[in-house]
């Protein structure tokens, strides 16, 4: 297939593959929604190669099994989470359990396991070194080195126009505030000389002779 076929594939696996390595500083952070999304961006991508075997680039053998590694990993922390969600759950809607403290405890247990495991591998040089071999091997066709997020020049034009309107609202804010002084201090001289100046003239005005009785 031409580079007009593989364009869109280079795309839409590059998409997957940012997608993925966005979600691994949340997945450190304990996030279980940011495991979710990144196993469906995994999914997706391996889909995507089953679909079109053939039509792009295969992953070598190392990094198959470091993206096999991966799924399966995120798959381990999504599962306990997802298992003591339900177990939770059940607890919160019977009173039939025997020992619901123990079930409670154990509930606990998974979800820190679950965290444990995906703080790791979020944190772990391993799971970017798995998504940086599968962009060096899958994306080594012209058009997809180019490729760029498809809202990334969106994004460019309105921090552009987002900075330069910060100026000018400063530049507004600092001229009014000039002007408000300024008119101020001027209100003030004013008021001054005003002031002065009846003083003076109090001051020049002959006094009030009382007459004599």
């Amino acid at each position: 297939m031409g580079h007009k076929g593989q364009a869109p594939l280079a795309a839409y696996i590059a998409f997957q593959l940012t997608e993925l390595e966005g979600q691994l500083p949340l997945i450190a952070a304990a996030d279980p929604e940011a495991v979710h999304n990144a196993r469906l961006a995994l999914r997706r991508l391996r889909s995507v190669l089953s679909c079109y075997r053939g039509m792009i680039p295969g992953l070598p053998r190392t990094a198959r099994g470091e993206v096999s590694w991966l799924a399966t990993s995120l798959g381990e922390s999504r599962d306990a989470y997802v298992l003591a969600q339900r177990i939770r759950l059940s607890l919160d809607t019977k009173d039939s359990w025997k020992s619901p403290e123990t079930v409670r405890l154990a509930v606990e247990e998974l979800e820190a396991s679950s965290a444990r495991l995906a703080a790791s591998l979020g944190g772990h040089k391993r799971s970017k070194r798995t998504v940086r071999a599968a962009r060096a091997a899958l994306l080594e066709v012209p058009t997809a080195r180019e490729y760029k997020h498809p809202t990334a020049d969106l994004a460019e034009r309105l921090q552009a126009r987002w900075e330069r309107l910060q100026q000018s609202l400063a530049e507004q804010a600092g001229s009014t505030a000039t002007r408000r002084c300024a008119t101020q201090h001027s209100t003030r001289r004013a008021r001054t000389s005003s002031a002065s100046a009846t003083r003076w003239r109090q001051s020049r005005a002959p006094s009030a002779i009382t007459p004599q009785g």
